[in-house]
């Protein structure tokens, strides 16, 4: 027969209460991240389906203009602009004579739409609500993807073999570029590190170079007088 001190007993309650804990806080933690996906899934349901159109090839990126509730698709294999009423769920105009388009972006403050051209490395320009064809910046090579700081007026543009091109939104001329070591095939504003920066700095960044640097984090900055460092 084999008897146990109050001492031993007392380490098995404990170890079997601690274990009883960890196992309720495991449940709870997947309860909690079965709950989070369940209303992530419900709240992607598909609301409608809006027909581009007679677009032939595959889309890319898309802008918004909330102010109109306008949605722009670049449809990169149809060298075209598609122009979505959000509100009444159509298409209602395409912008035709592109050249690959591949990034749009819409700036609020001069109510303008920037398209990113691969086929040409152009930038093209559409003004107001018309969107009538404006100005072009040539960049050169596979312009890609663009990013909107309305505030600090700027555009980029991920464009050739490695670069980010700064465009001031107000004078609509590229003032600066920023060299990365690969093609910047992605990359987002990082609005966290630009609040905490000097205020000679205007503009950072956080890019993916895909797909020899994909997931490297790279911090760019560019000061007033348009020098460009990482």
């Amino acid at each position: 027969m084999v008897t146990r001190s109050r001492r031993e007993v007392s380490e098995h309650i404990g170890l079997a209460a601690r274990a009883g804990l960890h196992i309720c806080a495991l449940l709870l933690l997947l309860s909690g991240l079965e709950s989070t996906w369940a209303a992530e899934s419900a709240a992607l349901e598909i609301e409608s389906k809006i027909p581009l159109g007679d677009v032939r090839g595959r889309i890319d990126h898309l802008a918004v203009d909330l102010h109109r509730q306008r949605l722009y698709v670049a449809e990169l294999g149809n060298n075209s602009v598609g122009v979505i009423d959000l509100k009444d769920r159509k298409a209602i105009r395409t912008l035709t004579g592109l050249a690959e388009p591949q990034g749009v972006g819409y700036v609020p403050s001069t109510d303008t739409l920037y398209v990113a051209n691969a086929g040409d490395g152009s930038v093209r320009l559409f003004q107001g609500a018309q969107l009538t064809a404006a100005e072009q910046i040539d960049l050169g090579d596979d312009a890609d993807n663009v990013r909107v700081d309305d505030a600090t007026h700027r555009v980029l543009v991920g464009y050739g073999s490695g670069a980010l091109a700064v465009i001031d939104t107000d004078t609509r001329a590229k003032i600066a570029d920023i060299r990365l070591k690969g093609h910047p095939e992605s990359f987002q504003l990082d609005r966290g590190i630009q609040q905490k920066l000097p205020l000679s700095v205007s503009m950072t960044a956080v890019c993916s170079s895909a797909p020899m640097l994909a997931g490297i984090r790279m911090t760019c900055s560019l000061t007033p007088s348009g020098t460009a460092y990482t």
